[in-house]
């Protein structure tokens, strides 16, 4: 595929073929995982199962999101990763951080008489 070809199946909003083989083989990687996905028309879809990536010349992604399966041309698929999980905070922090905010919801103690 020459330059001039990529330019335009990138302007008419297909990724080139080969960018397109590259995308199926992550995705099949991540199959069965919570997956973030940047389409072709600039969006993004966060925090989706992918259940399928399709098999042979089947042209489709099978996604769940939000209770509902949906299935999406796997052209349309220009990324895909694994968000990344949330970072702990270290003992230190959260110490210094309750220093400065005490737990408003700690049982009271009664008092003395």
């Amino acid at each position: 595929m020459s330059v001039s070809e990529k330019r335009n199946a990138v302007a008419d909003g297909a990724p080139p073929a080969r960018d397109v083989r590259a995308i199926r083989d992550v995705l099949r990687e991540l199959e069965g995982r919570e997956v973030s996905l940047a389409l072709v028309d600039g969006s993004r879809l966060d925090a989706v199962t992918l259940v399928s990536a399709g098999r042979g010349r089947t042209p489709t992604v099978w996604l769940f999101a939000q209770g509902i399966d949906v299935f999406l041309p796997r052209r349309s698929v220009i990324a895909a990763w694994e968000p990344r999980p949330a970072r702990a905070r270290p003992a230190a922090s959260r110490a210094a951080a309750d220093r400065r905010c005490p737990r408003a919801f700690a049982p009271s103690q009664p008092k003395a008489t």
